[in-house]
């Protein structure tokens, strides 16, 4: 059941601490990417957001309603509903909690991708069946290009090693945060390098061709 007001239903503190919340489907995650016409985005799941707005909601509590949010690269605009909000001490500013109700399956793949990455990759908001269209393969060649090296690690990576080192240098290299000439080609090759070890059927064949 929703709730309203200042009545809050008994918590676990260790699950929050640990960044689980009952009332909400999905671990929460917090963000420095990603703003909203709203106010201030506390925090993200794949379910839904929490957000401080510095006035009274303009929207009536358990209604279903759209919010913009604004990220590096552009705009996403979302249908959520309102499940619970707070007024926050004398100034008048509320926390509210929203769930994100009947949006597409590319803008759930999108939001993914901004709490994954901190902005959207392409290759993260694709559908299924596109992917499997657009997979690509490798070519065979006398050189092959060092994608460990691109993303500073060792064959020896793990699976989230691969995530967290493209995670750090996509957003160093970014074009629409690095204005330098090479940045361009170097978020190019980081984000290849990461379509290959990411993929574990590419990543073996990879390294087979690597050592043979």
């Amino acid at each position: 059941m929703p709730w309203f007001g200042n009545k809050k239903p008994d918590v676990d503190l260790s699950s929050l601490a640990e960044g689980k919340d009952p009332r909400r489907g999905a671990p929460r995650q917090t963000t420095d990417t990603l703003n909203c016409h709203l106010g201030e985005v506390m925090d993200i799941s794949k379910t839904g957001v929490r957000i401080r707005c510095a006035s009274k909601p303009p929207f009536t509590p358990g209604s279903v309603t759209t919010i913009t949010f604004i990220h590096p690269g552009g705009k996403l605009q979302v249908f959520v509903q309102e499940r619970w909000r707070k007024r926050k001490g004398i100034r008048g500013c509320y926390d509210i909690g929203l769930m994100f109700v009947k949006n597409s399956p590319k803008a759930l793949k999108t939001i993914e991708s901004l709490m994954k990455f901190g902005f959207v990759c392409p290759d993260a908001v694709q559908d299924d069946e596109s992917k499997k269209k657009q997979k690509p393969k490798l070519r065979v060649s006398v050189h092959l290009p060092d994608y460990y090296a691109e993303l500073n690690l060792t064959k020896e990576a793990a699976d989230q090693d691969i995530q967290h080192a493209y995670r750090v240098l996509a957003r160093e290299y970014h074009p629409d945060h690095n204005k330098n000439p090479e940045a361009q080609q170097r978020f190019v090759n980081i984000t290849q390098a990461y379509k290959v070890l990411s993929d574990p059927e590419q990543r073996r064949s990879y390294d087979t061709r690597l050592a043979g």
